[in-house]
Parts: C-alpha cells; structure tokens; sequence
C-alpha cells in the first residue's frame, strides 16, 4: 500500500515493513495532526471494538484510521476538518465519510464494549 511505501521512505526499514501495525498508524497520524495522546488510546479502543463487532474488518488501515479519527472529531467536536485528516492518511473524503456511517451506525455497540473492557 501507498502508506507502506511511506513508511519504508522514511524509515528505510525494508526488513520490518510487515511489523508495520494499525497501531503505528494511529500513533504516527494522531502526531501529524497534533492531537492528544487520549485520541490515539480512544482510536485503539475503536478499532478494538470493531474487531469484537466483526465490523470493517476487510479495508486498509489507513483507511480504518482516517474514519476513526473523523468519528471522534464528530463525537468530541474538534473542529478539524474532514480535508486535513483526508491528506494526513492519504485517502478521499468520500471513504472517510462511508467509514464514519458505519461507525455512526454502530456507535452505541462500539461503546459499550469499551465501557465492558475498561
């Protein structure tokens, strides 16, 4: 993917380019935009609960992240804009809206197994 090829330019790290997680993901995206380490323990916590929901299992990271993170921009109201995130993780405003949707939809199942986890 576009975001692998990224991190192998900055990193040069050509070994331990499949240990690149979603994690790393949150965490490198959340410092780019300059949010809060809690967004990025909240986006863990999402991302964790969609697996528990068998909810968007089958797209890219970095798509999954871009979603989150415009869910909780929606959520918490941060005010920033669906663009930026769209140029930070590399991927249209169309796919991070569909991803908001979904997560929109299932917004009270998604917290309540945070809720249950904590």
């Amino acid at each position: 993917t576009k975001c692998s090829q990224i991190y192998i330019e900055n990193t040069k790290d050509l070994e331990n380019i499949d240990k690149v997680s979603t994690h790393d993901f949150i965490s490198r995206y959340r410092s780019q935009l300059q949010l809060p380490f809690k967004i990025e323990k909240l986006c863990k916590n999402i991302i964790i609960a969609c697996k528990d929901l068998c909810i968007l299992n089958n797209i890219t990271s970095q798509l999954l992240i871009s979603g989150v993170l415009h869910f909780i921009n929606i959520e918490m109201d941060i005010g920033m804009q669906k663009k930026l995130i769209a140029q930070t993780c590399d991927v249209s405003e169309t796919s991070i809206t569909k991803i908001s949707k979904i997560l929109i939809t299932n917004k009270n199942e998604i917290f309540n197994i945070i809720r249950n986890n904590k």
